[in-house]
């Protein structure tokens, strides 16, 4: 298992990753995705169908994680290539922006890479990420779905940057939070990194400036994440974009 003691690089082996063994079942998945979205509950037999590259992690000193939240796989469900799997061990690796499963059959397990392009959604540990297509403001790329309201949504992309230092003659590595905040409601979509943004978001309704100050919410650099998931339930209940 990824045990994290400390990570300064992680190496992603050449090799392409496949433990398709059977061409018999490929064929009955490859002719199910074509009626939907089909369901697989059986860890052995999703090591059948996923293909990706090795994950190879180097660990050496660093005082903090590249992962989001645990620093291990926990069992969740994606979707992907159109089939979802319950059950699959997985992570999300926010410095390569790769997500990680633990795979396993029979005769071999490995850790491996998946590829971001035919992944639709994951989700783990109470957290859903969704992969978004052709938005004016989000680049394609997978996002966290930090808040799902009729009117309004908040979507987080992760990521982490590394920095290094020296310290008694190591190499000490720092994995930094430099997640992106978008609202998305009836006027469009918006990056939001201030206050003044999030209003812009609400064409600057004077209704919302006084719920901001009833509740006190600050969007600096520390607190955007926390006051933007606290306050977007009363916004999404009390303003529309109409």
């Amino acid at each position: 298992m990824i045990r994290f003691l400390a990570l300064i690089g992680i190496q992603l082996a050449s090799m392409h990753f496949c433990l398709c063994q059977d061409n018999d079942d490929i064929e009955e998945i490859l002719e199910a995705r074509k009626q939907g979205v089909i369901e697989f509950n059986n860890q052995s037999y999703t090591a059948h169908i996923l293909t990706g590259k090795e994950y190879d992690p180097y660990y050496q000193w660093a005082v903090n994680s590249p992962f989001f939240r645990a620093t291990d796989v926990s069992p969740g469900t994606l979707i992907y290539e159109g089939v979802k799997f319950n059950g699959i061990e997985i992570q999300y690796d926010l410095f390569l922006e790769k997500v990680v499963v633990f795979l396993e059959s029979e005769r071999h397990s490995s850790y491996a890479t998946l590829d971001e392009e035919k992944i639709s959604s994951f989700s783990f540990e109470g957290y859903d990420f969704i992969h978004v297509f052709h938005d004016q403001v989000m680049p394609d790329d997978i996002y966290q779905l930090g808040f799902a309201g009729k009117n309004s949504s908040l979507f987080i992309k992760r990521k982490k940057t590394r920095f290094e230092r020296m310290k008694e003659g190591k190499i000490i590595v720092d994995f930094t939070p430099a997640d992106l905040y978008y609202i998305k409601n009836k006027s469009g979509t918006f990056q939001v990194t201030s206050k003044m943004d999030l209003l812009l978001a609400y064409n600057k309704s004077s209704a919302l400036i006084n719920l901001i100050k009833e509740k006190k919410a600050r969007f600096s650099k520390r607190r955007i994440e926390q006051n933007l998931i606290a306050i977007l339930p009363f916004i999404d209940s009390q303003f529309t974009t109409d």
